[in-house]
């Protein structure tokens, strides 16, 4: 059987519908992206800006429509570009005034038409690679101004075309219809009572059906309407003598659930998601989260990232503003064990040092550059010709009650 082809939109939308693992892989990196805080930097002196909220798309990012949060519209925009490998989003901007931009709207995909214009290395405007842009809602196409449509695209490779990149489901298609398969092959055993087989007479050379009779039409009416689901018979009363042959396998015999979890590993990877963060029973409970959630920011939510603002960042012509949007992750819990580790580790040091120098093996001013401190002039002595030592001396040589 050939592999589903997944640069057609419609078929990414079926994989969405029919495959759990993608949806919820691709919901879970959304959910770790939107973790990101914003911050705007001024071009001009290289610094954060204080309060981003003096921005003026700051209100556009908080609220980009009517109908979404600056998370929902991230979320959709993530899960969109990575299920498809782009996605359009329309600019709306008023004709009176083209330089504000009162509205950003997600496009879906599935839901949108470009026609290619012909032209691409010589042109300067991404407006210029198409002819047409339409765009299909409630059963209506509307065509689209190609200059307030900006199409987010993926880190995915340009293999089946120029100017779209490729869904990083193509990459794991095989998988992809292995794990739908499986889904529909365990409904199906469960609707239809598990492994086919046949009925065998056993009635000892009598004729189990009369000619002409009714039973083996009622008798087939019955098995149709026997199983374990809802609304199914439990039981089936005939007066033939049959025995059941058995000519499929048993649903523990063919490993269903590893298929499905080998080829989740696949789809995981391909995603870039670590597998040991899924929910798959065993799977999870011997690997470290943190270091985990870890890689999962590092390997590919930061890069991704990256690639979202510098277009974000065109897309809201930023650069006029002298001004650039970024999200940090500096504040995640999983980022912030190395620094808990670091902590510990100066700590340490701190403490072998001062130990060092109470036991006359290193100079003062050595302790000091242990722990991370400047040199003090005079501070080349060791701990027995310190002030402190011949302070402690000179009070254990003190009588009582002397001054």
């Amino acid at each position: 059987m050939d592999q589903t082809d997944y640069t057609n939109s419609f078929n990414v939308i079926d994989a969405l519908a029919k495959c759990p693992p993608v949806t919820y892989i691709l919901y879970k990196k959304a959910l770790a992206f939107i973790n990101g805080q914003l911050e705007i930097k001024n071009l001009k002196t290289g610094l954060l800006v204080d309060d981003v909220t003096k921005y003026r798309h700051y209100k556009l990012l908080q609220t980009p429509n009517v109908l979404q949060s600056d998370i929902q519209f991230r979320i959709n925009i993530k899960m969109m570009i990575e299920s498809f490998g782009y996605c359009p989003v329309l600019k709306v901007r008023p004709e009176t005034m083209r330089s504000e931009i009162t509205a950003l709207w997600v496009l879906p995909p599935h839901l949108c038409t470009f026609k290619k214009s012909g032209k691409l290395l010589k042109q300067t405007k991404y407006s210029e690679l198409w002819d047409t842009m339409e765009f299909e809602v409630f059963g209506t196409k509307t065509k689209l101004n190609k200059e307030d449509v900006y199409v987010f695209t993926d880190i995915t490779p340009y293999f089946n075309s120029q100017l779209l990149p490729e869904s990083r489901l193509q990459s794991c298609a095989g998988a992809i219809d292995a794990i739908k398969a499986n889904y529909e092959a365990r409904i199906e055993l469960l609707q239809n009572r598990g492994p086919l087989g046949v009925l065998v007479n056993d009635s000892q050379g009598q004729i189990p059906f009369l000619a002409g009779g009714d039973e083996r039409e009622n008798l087939e009416r019955d098995m149709k309407r026997y199983g374990l689901n809802r609304g199914q018979r439990k039981i089936i009363m005939t007066s033939a003598s049959l025995r059941w042959e058995q000519m499929g396998y048993e649903l523990k015999d063919m490993m269903l659930d590893t298929q499905e979890i080998h080829d989740s590993k696949t789809v995981s990877a391909a995603l870039g998601y670590p597998f040991e963060l899924l929910p798959h029973g065993e799977a999870s409970k011997y690997n470290n989260d943190l270091s985990k959630s870890r890689q999962l920011y590092e390997d590919s939510i930061i890069p991704e990232t990256l690639n979202y603002t510098q277009q974000l960042n065109d897309c809201l012509e930023t650069a006029k503003d002298m001004v650039s949007i970024n999200y940090s992750f500096t504040h995640v819990t999983a980022l912030q064990a190395d620094k808990r580790l670091s902590a510990m580790t100066a700590r340490i040091a701190s403490q072998t040092a001062r130990e060092e120098y109470k036991d006359n093996a290193i100079t003062y001013n050595q302790m000091l550059v242990a722990i991370g401190r400047e040199e003090v002039a005079n501070g080349d002595y060791y701990y027995f010709a310190s002030p402190e030592y011949k302070l402690i001396l000179s009070q254990q040589n003190t009588p009582n009650g002397q001054a």
